[in-house]
């Protein structure tokens, strides 16, 4: 039984509060850069046949801000309850209400920062990045190095990917133009996992980049406690573990920018509706995590690469270009992969 004290419910009458307008924002995505993104996104998945689609992230390492975050497939945001692949639209009407749902939550998400992914060799850059920071190695030590097809460690052979023709002597600027996995092993183990974790940690890779943007996923790395040699092995060339695009970009920005830490964003001003009045939101930075020299030995690396190395068709005409290309399996045995392409350009 519901019992209830004298005066306690019902003596206040209804009080009503009339709405009032909310604030405006500025975003720092760029509609130029947003709808070219979009537009090369979109053939690049039809002429290579992503099945899984794709995600490109364009951000100014400077300051954080977002210039572009393309997702495919994409949908009408005036229809977002309607087929949105040709494909879809001829059996959509036959499909099961379930599996409509399924493929729209799917075509809704911000695949940048909800989904995770092994990078592949893409994070062979911050295995560089730490390595020379610690002074373990330098860019240009002509045949410190040396790839025979592969590497044993704790009795398991990792093999190079092109363990069939060894890249042989090789100096770090070179074992990254080759993206040489046994290289960035060695680099791994002459680190050790408690320095490498705390690199990790410094990119802001075991943490969300607390983007202003909901449904922000977080990386899947094992504990450092956990992490064994082989483990250890297969972080330091960019697989078995995820990170989501974004924690990425946010990581390489830091090398780009001159070992700043800089926290993503998407929105740069608030404006009262009122007053007018225009509020900047201040760039957030952290620690340094690197060096400025580091910083630009990476570069100079990266800039190898796309000149020299696996990179050759990010050249732009014009533009100093560096990057950094990546593979990795989706899944296992699955048959399908994840490719990536990471680059910090001027002009």
């Amino acid at each position: 039984m519901l019992m209830q004290k004298d005066g306690e419910i019902g003596k206040e009458g209804e009080n009503y509060v009339s709405a009032i307008d909310g604030n405006d924002i500025v975003l720092t995505i760029d509609f130029t850069i947003q709808s070219i993104a979009e537009k090369y996104l979109q053939e690049a998945c039809i002429d290579n046949k992503c099945t899984d689609g794709g995600n490109i992230v364009i951000m100014n390492p400077q300051n954080g801000d977002i210039l572009a975050m393309a997702t495919y497939p994409s949908y009408n945001l005036n229809e977002p309850y309607e087929a949105y692949t040709e494909e879809l639209k001829q059996t959509w009407d036959n499909m099961e209400q379930t599996e409509k749902t399924k493929n729209l939550q799917g075509v809704w998400r911000n695949r940048a920062i909800t989904d995770t992914y092994e990078p592949g060799s893409v994070f062979k850059l911050i295995t560089s990045s730490a390595a020379l920071e610690e002074g373990i190695t330098d860019t240009d030590n002509q045949g410190e190095f040396c790839c025979t097809g592969g590497i044993e460690v704790a009795g398991v052979r990792i093999k190079c990917w092109r363990y069939y023709r060894p890249h042989g002597s090789e100096s770090l600027r070179q074992a990254l133009m080759n993206s040489c996995n046994p290289v960035f092993i060695g680099l791994g183990q002459k680190l050790g996992v408690h320095t490498y974790y705390s690199y990790l940690n410094k990119f802001k890779l075991l943490n969300k980049t607390e983007i202003d943007l909901p449904g922000e996923a977080n990386s899947i790395f094992l504990k450092e406690q956990k992490a064994g040699p082989v483990e250890l092995a297969t972080i330091s060339f960019g697989q078995r573990f995820e990170i989501t695009p974004i924690q990425l970009v946010t990581a390489v920005s830091a090398i780009s920018n001159g070992g700043d830490s800089v926290k993503p964003r998407v929105v740069k001003q608030i404006i009262n509706s009122e007053t007018g009045e225009t509020t900047d939101l201040p760039v957030q930075k952290d620690e340094r995590v690197i060096s400025k020299e580091t910083s630009e030995k990476v570069l100079s690396m990266m800039e190898s690469v796309v000149s020299e190395g696996t990179g050759k068709n990010a050249k732009v005409a014009g533009y100093r270009i560096g990057g950094k290309t990546g593979t990795s399996e989706d899944g296992v045995n699955t048959n399908k992969y994840v490719t990536s392409f990471c680059r910090s350009c001027s002009n």
